[in-house]
């Protein structure tokens, strides 16, 4: 589609701004911090209430990549459907942009 501008930053346009010792967390390490946060999929949390939670727990990464391994084996029923979840909401996020 020759008339369509480059998607150069496409999906990680609000990825640029949420840092962690300098530079842009991939969606995956969001997800997984979204993933080991208080919100629930039932709640239906705002983009706002996303973000929110993710700024308060990105500092803590390695303890939601083991929360996150503890769940899976815990609950893995639970588990694919969770992370399918929280990617699905932080590509919302990165798609509906910054905040503004």
């Amino acid at each position: 589609m020759a008339g369509n501008p480059p998607k150069e930053h496409g999906e990680v346009k609000h990825l640029a701004l949420i840092l962690q010792g300098g530079r842009a967390m991939s969606v995956s390490e969001l997800a997984q911090i979204l993933f080991a946060s208080e919100l629930q999929e039932s709640a239906h949390p705002t983009p706002d209430q996303i973000r929110d939670a993710i700024d308060r727990l990105q500092s803590c990464s390695a303890d939601c990549a083991a929360c996150v391994a503890q769940e899976a084996g815990d609950h893995p029923e639970a588990y694919a459907a969770r992370m399918l979840w929280a990617l699905a909401q932080v590509n919302r996020m990165n798609l509906d942009g910054p905040p503004t």
